[in-house]
């Protein structure tokens, strides 16, 4: 299965944000739109990503700060990596856990179209495993049954 072909339901919303956004703004839009990641845009280009591990990094570095006075661009990972949307699911989930990364960008036709959550990967993952296991089973019984013909 490739990772346009997932149901778009559990992916994330692609949120496109300046890096002078402040980490308070950025976390108020993380919690309104119930995202795990935003896109930092220059120009229209992406040049970053912000998630959940960027604002615990942001409260080790800048402890004390007021998070309203630190930019996104000053604690955003500027590694962007991303995936073709006609990636399979299990290539993009080996990508995942080699560069430790739990929110991976789709891009489709040169732009991201969408953000999939690790947890929404492993989830087809372990539902993939879970259909071939009884499939394995069903294969085996019918296999005693005949044995016993």
């Amino acid at each position: 299965m490739r990772l346009q072909d997932l149901p778009d339901a559990g992916g994330m919303s692609v949120h496109f944000v300046s890096g002078d956004l402040s980490v308070e703004e950025a976390i108020d839009l993380m919690a309104q739109s119930r995202a795990g990641a935003l896109i930092i845009a220059h120009q229209d280009q992406p040049v970053g990503i912000f998630t959940e591990r960027d604002v615990m990094r942001c409260h080790a570095h800048y402890r004390g700060r007021p998070i309203s006075q630190v930019m996104v661009r000053q604690v955003m990972t500027n590694r962007l990596f991303v995936a073709e949307s006609t990636e399979k699911v299990s290539e993009a989930l080996s990508t995942m856990l080699q560069m430790d990364i739990r929110h991976l960008p789709v891009v489709e036709g040169g732009r991201i179209t969408r953000i999939i959550p690790l947890r929404e990967i492993v989830q087809h993952h372990v539902a993939s495993l879970n259909a071939e296991l009884r499939y394995l089973h069903d294969y085996l019984a019918d296999l005693q049954e005949a044995g016993q013909d």
